[in-house]
């Protein structure tokens, strides 16, 4: 009964796109069709968007993005670049994250991603990543 009253407090107290919306995964291939996708997912945030990456890889993604980020600004989203050496992906309004699944250096085609559309994965690097 405990648990029955929790689980439903927290449905209750979670936002309805996150209830309706569908976990799904989809690999991306190419370095222009994951940066196409990265690009048309930052227009639509609306809360935050955290990119975790390297040194080398957050300055490259802040130059090749930086007309979506001057926009998510004036909107109002919270942009967080966290440098890592271990892990490399885009944590998109706490609902989907971009994992690149290599570490950058090979070419333009052979450079893959994992798009994992689940608000419980995107809440869990969100936290970890910020604390």
């Amino acid at each position: 009964a405990e648990i029955s009253a929790v689980a439903q407090s927290l449905e209750r107290s979670s936002p309805k796109r996150q209830q309706e919306q569908q976990e799904s995964a989809m690999l991306i291939e190419g370095r222009n069709s994951i940066y196409a996708l990265v690009g048309e997912r930052l227009e639509n945030c609306s809360d935050s968007v955290i990119i975790s990456s390297s040194e080398e890889g957050l300055r490259h993604k802040k130059e090749f993005f930086y007309s979506h980020l001057r926009e998510l600004a004036k909107k109002g989203v919270k942009v967080a670049l966290v440098p890592s050496r271990e892990l490399r992906c885009l944590v998109f309004d706490r609902n989907s994250v971009l994992f690149f699944l290599n570490d950058g250096n090979r070419g333009e085609g052979q450079e893959k991603a994992l798009l994992v559309e689940s608000p419980f994965v995107a809440n869990y690097f969100h936290t970890t990543i910020m604390h």
